[in-house]
């Protein structure tokens, strides 16, 4: 199995592709994308493709791969909070509805210059959130740089009510889609 270059310092996704055996390294993106203003899919696509060919250069011959999470509520993307306040915000939001995680995976491999991309979304049910319980979840901080202010494996799994679809697509990295990407590309590379 050729293992992959993760363009990601995400503790999340790093712990998945290790636990499954896919990780080489761990590198952080030169893309900065606190200035992009995601409103489509296409942005998050951009995002993800972005963190990809920002490290590209430095690793000839491996397979490279990037992900972007956010949160969509109604229209509205969502991505990680600012502050506190922020976070308190789209919490509010959140609460007693249905939103969806959706993540654009990117896979390169730099031999062949091919990259393959794969969009996952999963619904999300929460269940209203009374305005103690969300204070107490808000002290713990478990919201910082995360997708929606939070992370279904930590405190905010009391608000979830269900989900449909990729749980891992939740937690950050939707591995399903990435070991398609993944299959895909080697045959891709075994039948050139």
């Amino acid at each position: 199995m050729r293992k992959v270059i993760l363009v990601s310092t995400s503790p999340r996704r790093i712990a998945i592709l290790k636990k499954f055996g896919f990780l080489k390294k761990a590198v952080n993106p030169r893309f900065d994308e606190s200035s992009m203003l995601l409103r489509t899919d296409a942005d998050i696509l951009k995002a993800a493709l972005g963190k990809l060919h920002s490290v590209k250069s430095m690793f000839d011959g491996e397979i490279l791969v990037a992900c972007d999470t956010v949160v969509k509520i109604g229209e509205k993307y969502i991505g990680k909070p600012k502050d506190r306040k922020d976070a308190e915000r789209m919490m509010r939001s959140l609460s007693g509805r249905m939103h969806k995680v959706i993540s654009y995976l990117a896979v390169h491999d730099r031999s062949s210059g091919r990259t393959h991309v794969k969009k996952e979304t999963t619904k999300v049910y929460f269940r209203k959130i009374g305005d103690e319980e969300l204070a107490l979840y808000l002290k713990n901080e478990d919201y910082m740089d995360k997708a929606g202010a939070y992370a279904v494996q930590d405190s905010a799994a009391l608000f979830i009510e269900r989900i449909e679809g990729d749980y891992l697509n939740v937690v950050g990295f939707p591995l399903c889609s990435f070991h398609c990407l993944y299959k895909k590309l080697l045959d891709d590379l075994a039948n050139k």
